[in-house]
Formats: structure tokens, sequence, C-alpha cells
């Protein structure tokens, strides 16, 4: 019995052949530039037939894009794609904040929407013609002028198992899947209109900086900034990350008690691990420490 065939009747959004031809997108300046890595464990794209990643790659950042124009129309034309490899992201991201730049800041665009996912092969059974794949990963919006991170969302693992396709029929599947992962992300960030909009921002009337730290991933800090933000922060970006500590940066309106009530608020971070939110703040720091349970 054929595991998903009917996938290719209900979403037939990304066909795929083995020769085919990487699609190349119109340079535009809109104020969110979209750029896929998807990365392969246990197999090759060589084993999916691609001469290169990017047969793959700029199908998805394709049909995404075709997404958002179909979906939010009246923002179609404020979401582009970088495709291939994307040497301008790359470029960006090795260029300092400060100093001299190699990259015109004519050439970029207010935020890079990065969309990272793995992608692992499973187990696959050649006598049946089965193959079981799972992937994750994660949304991140980068702000080009100071690469803080505005905005972060994790892909959360999903598996599938395929039977009895052909190659093009498992490989569109898989990029189908894949496809659709990333949409709730991506949705969210362009619902968001502050990314949208040609403005100019206030100063904000408070600004806060939290150090926090015993994190194991960047997921963590990811998800304290999400619980922040439902205590009533909006603004809310990551400043820096490293493997000892990160800096969150909040900005709000309102007197600093309300911040300080914020922070006596914190009790739990759900995440991969049960944490329980400790405030070690002193007269001089906001300190958060994820300690787990």
């Amino acid at each position: 019995m054929k595991i998903f065939f009917l996938v290719f009747f209900l979403y037939p959004l990304i066909l795929f052949a083995s020769e085919m031809k990487a699609t190349s997108s119109v340079e535009i300046k809109p104020q969110i530039v979209m750029v896929a890595e998807f990365n392969t464990v246990s197999f090759s794209w060589e084993e999916l037939g691609l001469k290169h990643k990017n047969f793959f790659t700029d199908s998805v950042l394709n049909s995404w894009i075709k997404w958002v124009r179909d979906h939010h129309q009246k923002d179609k034309d404020l979401i582009g794609v970088c495709s291939e490899d994307c040497k301008k992201f790359y470029e960006w991201i090795q260029t300092p904040i400060s100093g001299e730049k190699s990259v015109q800041e004519d050439d970029f665009n207010p935020h890079w929407l990065k969309i990272s996912i793995n992608i692992r092969k499973v187990s696959s059974d050649l006598k049946i013609n089965e193959f079981t794949y799972e992937w994750e990963g994660s949304a991140v919006l980068l702000d080009r002028k100071t690469k803080m991170i505005r905005e972060a969302f994790q892909i959360f693992l999903e598996k599938r198992t395929w039977r009895g396709l052909s190659q093009k029929e498992l490989n569109s599947a898989l990029a189908t899947f894949v496809y659709r992962a990333a949409l709730d992300s991506i949705n969210r960030i362009i619902k968001n209109p502050q990314y949208l909009k040609l403005q100019e921002n206030s100063e904000p009337k408070e600004i806060k900086r939290i150090l926090v730290r015993g994190h194991r991933q960047m997921l963590d800090v990811i998800s304290l900034m999400g619980l922040i933000k439902n205590f009533g922060i909006q603004n809310v970006e990551l400043e820096f990350f490293n493997a000892h500590e990160a800096q969150v940066i909040c900005t709000y309106s309102g007197e600093e008690k309300m911040f300080m009530d914020l922070l006596s608020q914190l009790k739990e971070l759900k995440s991969t691990n049960n944490y329980k939110v400790v405030n070690e703040s002193d007269s001089n720091h906001y300190i958060l420490k994820l300690s787990l349970e």
C-alpha cells in the first residue's frame, strides 16, 4: 500500500525532474528577502537524482514567494528571495557592522529572513522501495543594519514515510512537505506590519537589556523571548548569543516598575528541556538564569 501517494493530488505545488534547471529570481528591493539553507543528513542530493542542491532550494523558495504573493496581495512586492547560493547574504554575514564595509549598503534590504532546515534520511528499504525522512529547523528574521535577530521561530520536527514512489514523485513529496513546514513561520513574520512598512520609528520610551545564562541552545533563549512577549513586552530582540550567555533587548512604554514586575513574574520556560527561570538581577544588571528542573 502506498503511503501518502495522494500528496501529489492534494499539494501539486512542487514538481521535480532529475534534469530540472533551477529557476532564477528577478532582482528586486523588497523589505524582506528570504534565504533558504537545506542541510542533508545521512544522504546526499545526488541520491535524489539532483546534480545540485539548487534544484531543490530554488524550487522551494519560488513556491514560498508564490504563496506569499497569493496570500498577501497588498505586500507581495515587499517580499523577495535570494536564489542559488545567495552570495550577497553570506558576504553580509561576514561583514562587520562598524568600520569599512566591503559590500555596498544599497545592494541590500532592511531584513533577511533565513530559513534553515535539516533534512535527515531516517531509513530506507530498497526491496519494497520505502523511504522515511524527517526535518526540523528555524526561521530567523535578521536586521540588515544591526545584524540583530528581530524574530525567530522553531520549525518543529516532522517525519514521513513513502513507499512505492518513483524518484521524481519522492522528490516532489519531500519538497512539498518541507515547503509546508515553514509556512506558519513565514506567515507570522509577514503579518507583523513593522517589517513591511517604511516608517520613521520614534525612539522607545524605555530600553532594557537582559543577560541570559544557563541555556543549552539558541532555541532556549528564543523560547524565553517568546515568554517575555507573552507578558506584554512586544519588542524583544536578541542582541548577541554565545554558548555561555546571551543578551536580549526589550523596548516598551511605561514605568520601570512594569519591567521589574515582569521579571518577578517569569516562572517557567518550556523548551526541549524543562527550565525554571531564576531572577539574579543586581543593581547594575538584569540577569535571568535558566536552571534545569
